[in-house]
């Protein structure tokens, strides 16, 4: 009977949401403890499969435990987490769930926080053997993923729930294989009741059978071997210790900075270093390759081109600052445009950034600058020309000098035709490359004497600096020319945003230049409501009022008195709030599927889409009946006759307090315990109840922090 009865209540503490544990208890004799620990030890210690040994040692006493009862507690998601995974989503990555939960809450959470949502049918695998997930998972691929598939089950999304016991089978070799057929298909997979070793299984199974990149994300000592077990391993900084940081990659303290780390600092990342790498190889292929071609006249004896120094201080100091700075710096939008426009991080996840044929492009272009680099300086300087103080340029050095000119200028300016951010940083560090090796010829030919003066039978004739110019025209004019039409006829998602972005800065610019100005409002609120604000530019008085749905508060905004540095600043407009309605309970006839029973049911739980994810907003607006008792007793207790009253009353006494914001909350012990969406909505009938009957109501009046 306690058996039943704890499954009972658990079962409904789970479809509340609520967290549960069983506690149990066995006697355990000495004797069988010490050959145990034993075992435990020889398992801890082990280096081979660690830890499918320590599983296995705790099976052996981990039986037979009296069930003394079960508990329940609510974890609430952190603030901006189904926010969060909304924008992964939207962004092109599959999001798998492995957690501990039952079932249930694993499903409640999984709504909460937006990886489930309305329109997806959920495919419950749930096996005691080996043949009955076969069976299972068999009939959950030719019912909604095979050749005849029925409409409705072809047109809906689909979610995999499966649960430890389940996965324990279907982690076998002959079954991985369609479990990860299965769960690629899905748009969502939850696993639920699985153990530490079962998620670094799990992460295994995708990371080899789907050659992907994986990231793990926990903050528990549970989560350590997922962590470790994918490509990049985050570890969340809170209450549940610091295992997971310590054994992850990156650490934060809030789930919802993921997106920032993926979309911006990620992408950017990805479109850096493909950037970087390619110019690298372009750069130092100009360089040899030009020498390639003077081994033609030189009879191909390994007679250098360049001074030593040269090609010293090509990749240390003429070239290398300018990639450095593409590879560090370099953004293609910023970080906002890229939080707004998570699709763009599906250019990384399709690999269009980096790909053989823009490496090859990369290499024939370079073929091609390194002749023209090389090929118009030989044929300007072939026959030399004579100073009136003696000296020549038509020796070696002064052809090397030439060509290697021409071929700094060349790739530093490619560099910059590469960089999408253009800032003065971006200037300098280009220009300072290029006059870093006219300065060091100065430099070496005032005590080099194989470079006597130099710079005299250089830099004095004006057929040096127009071969340089010549050499970077000609090279860059292909690479330009194919941007220009790429970007104009076949532009890509990241052109069009950037396009977008720059049009819009450009026309922000002329509103300012004509004299337009611009006002950005915020109202900060104590409480978590959500309000849309409406704002009109048409009304010129400087009295204006801010309703608050939740608490009825009428709030006076007087800005006629304004600081001296606001006082050129437009008057404030009138600012309406609307309050945001509450969405439906998840509801569906069809948003079930078991299949070991091949059954559609409805989700009986209570699940909010990830808007409600906190229940901040329950705590709100909730009144408490209580006894009759004489008008007086307390300055804030009065008797409710209809709403108009009602709402007079409230603003009154609103008015006698002159707080800002106001929070109504219900009158307890503890009035910063969150309430459980169900309990809440009790509550609310029975404020309605209380409101027709012209009973009174207590209202307790919390000041904000």
């Amino acid at each position: 009977q306690l058996k039943e009865d704890t499954l009972a209540d658990l079962e409904k503490f789970a479809n509340e949401g609520l967290r549960t544990l069983c506690v149990a208890y066995r006697v355990i004799p000495e004797e069988e403890y010490n050959v145990w620990a034993q075992s435990y030890a020889e398992a801890s210690s082990s280096i081979n499969d660690r830890e499918e040994k320590v599983e296995k040692a705790c099976e052996l006493i981990e039986h037979s435990l009296t069930l003394m009862g079960g508990t329940a507690i609510e974890d609430r998601l952190q603030e901006g987490v189904p926010e969060c995974i909304a924008t992964l989503s939207t962004a092109g990555i599959k999001i798998w769930v492995l957690t501990g939960d039952k079932t249930e809450t694993a499903i409640n959470i999984g709504f909460s926080c937006n990886l489930l949502q309305k329109d997806m049918l959920l495919i419950i695998i749930n096996a005691s053997d080996k043949q009955s997930t076969l069976y299972q998972l068999k009939e959950a691929m030719d019912k909604f993923f095979g050749p005849n598939v029925e409409a409705c089950n072809k047109s809906s999304k689909h979610a995999l729930v499966i649960d430890g016991e389940t996965l324990k089978y279907a982690l076998d070799q002959s079954l991985k294989h369609l479990l990860l057929d299965i769960g690629k298909r899905c748009n969502s997979v939850i696993c639920c009741r699985v153990s530490p070793l079962q998620k670094a299984k799990v992460v295994a199974l995708v990371k080899e059978g789907l050659s992907v990149m994986t990231l793990s994300i926990g903050d528990g000592a549970n989560d350590v071997s997922m962590i470790q077990e994918a490509n990049v391993g985050i570890g969340i900084a809170g209450e549940e210790g610091r295992q997971a940081v310590m054994a992850a990659d990156y650490a934060f303290a809030q789930f919802r900075f993921l997106d920032k780390l993926l979309l911006v600092h990620g992408r950017w990342s990805y479109i850096r270093i493909a950037e970087m790498i390619s110019c690298f190889f372009y750069k130092n292929i100009v360089w040899t390759i030009a020498m390639f071609w003077y081994q033609i006249w030189a009879g191909f004896t390994a007679q250098y081109l360049y001074d030593y120094t040269y090609i010293l201080l090509y990749n240390l100091a003429f070239t290398a600052v300018p990639v450095m700075y593409l590879g560090a710096f370099d953004q293609d939008v910023d970080a906002k445009t890229s939080l707004d426009n998570p699709q763009l991080y599906k250019r990384g996840i399709l690999q269009r950034d980096f790909t053989k044929s823009k490496f090859w492009l990369y290499v024939l272009d370079s073929f091609y600058q390194s002749a023209i680099c090389f090929f118009i300086p030989f044929g300007v300087f072939q026959n030399g020309s004579s100073h009136a103080n003696g000296l020549q340029n038509n020796g070696l050095s002064d052809l090397g000098t030439m060509v290697a000119g021409a071929v700094v200028v060349t790739t530093n300016l490619y560099v910059g035709l590469n960089t999408m951010n253009w800032s003065w940083l971006c200037f300098v560090v280009i220009g300072l490359s290029i006059l870093s090796f006219y300065a060091w010829v100065e430099f070496y030919s005032l005590w080099y004497i194989g470079f006597f003066r130099m710079d005299l039978i250089l830099y004095t004739e004006i057929d040096f600096w127009l071969t340089v110019l010549l050499c970077a025209v000609f090279s860059l004019l292909p690479r330009y020319a194919v941007k220009y039409i790429h970007k104009t006829y076949w532009p890509s998602d990241m052109d069009i945003i950037r396009e977008q972005v720059h049009e819009s800065k450009k026309g922000k610019k002329k509103k300012r230049e004509s004299g337009e100005q611009f006002t950005d409002i915020s109202l900060n609120s104590d409480d978590d409501s959500n309000h849309t604000m409406v704002v009109d530019m048409h009304d010129n008085t400087n009295m204006h009022n801010v309703h608050n749905d939740n608490s009825f508060a009428d709030i006076t905004l007087d800005v006629s008195t304004k600081p001296r540095s606001m006082s050129k600043l437009p008057k404030l407009p009138r600012i309406t709030s609307i309050k945001k309605t509450r969405k439906d309970s998840i509801r569906s006839m069809e948003q079930l599927f078991h299949m070991d029973s091949g059954k559609r049911q409805s989700f009986t739980g209570f699940a909010f889409s990830g808007e409600e994810s906190s229940f901040e907003g329950f705590r709100q607006s909730i009144y408490q009946p209580k006894q009759q008792c004489t008008t007086g007793q307390r300055s804030n207790t009065f008797t409710s006759s209809s709403n108009n009253d009602k709402k007079k009353s409230l603003m009154s006494v609103f008015r006698n307090r002159t707080m800002p914001t106001t929070l109504f909350r219900r009158w307890s012990p503890n009035p910063s315990r969150a309430t459980s969406p169900n309990r809440s909505n009790n509550d609310e009938n029975v404020r309605r109840r209380g409101n027709s009957s012209n009973e009174e109501v207590e209202l307790t009046i919390i000041p904000p922090s």
